[in-house]
């Protein structure tokens, strides 16, 4: 009896009062969650070179990606340094950075990836991109990310960073879709 008392003595915007509070601070959470979980991986790696192979022919390529939050990033660059390498190319891995001195004049391919975030792809590697000339160049992009290439934004900066490249792919997977990409690679570098 004294708790159905004490709730009809209580005002209604109080208790309206209440609610929009639960329910702001319930967005607030909610948004600062989203941020944090689509905010792109723009740090900038500690250079890591690794190379594969010693390559048939002197076929050369040059991998550089942004490492990803759940290593999907990473697992598609392996199964594209590794398919590569079964063709025959010596493969120079990296992640992307201004410190980098690759010259992209000695290389037959250029592979970039990035992990997709939010609709774009990292900016530390967009920015490497944007340093170099990849005029008459054979370049092939990956994206990791869960939402469908027809429906991402991450490819319009690609596609502006890659004009001039003589030859170009780009493709979007899904993590762990390593199998895919390397089918991908395979057929892009059976054109060349």
């Amino acid at each position: 009896m004294i708790l159905a008392e004490t709730a009809s003595k209580t005002p209604w915007w109080l208790i309206l009062a209440i609610v929009l509070g639960v329910i702001v601070l319930i967005l607030i959470i909610a948004t600062i969650v989203m941020k944090a979980l689509l905010k792109p991986n723009n740090t900038v790696k500690q250079l890591d070179e690794v190379i594969i192979g010693n390559g048939q022919e002197g076929k050369k390529a040059l991998l550089i990606y942004q490492p990803t939050k759940h290593d999907s990033g990473k697992n598609a660059a392996q199964a594209i340094a590794d398919k590569l390498h079964d063709k025959g190319y010596r493969v120079d891995i990296n992640h992307p950075s201004a410190y980098l001195n690759y010259n992209v004049d000695d290389y037959d391919l250029l592979v970039f990836g990035s992990g997709a975030y939010a609709f774009t792809a990292a900016p530390v590697l967009l920015s490497y991109m944007s340093s170099l000339n990849l005029k008459g160049k054979n370049v092939f992009v990956f994206s990791v990310g869960v939402i469908p290439r027809e429906k991402s934004q991450e490819f319009e900066a690609f596609e502006k960073l890659t004009a001039g490249a003589a030859n170009v792919s780009m493709v979007k997977i899904k993590g762990g879709e390593n199998d895919k990409i390397a089918g991908y690679i395979e057929d892009f570098v059976a054109t060349l």
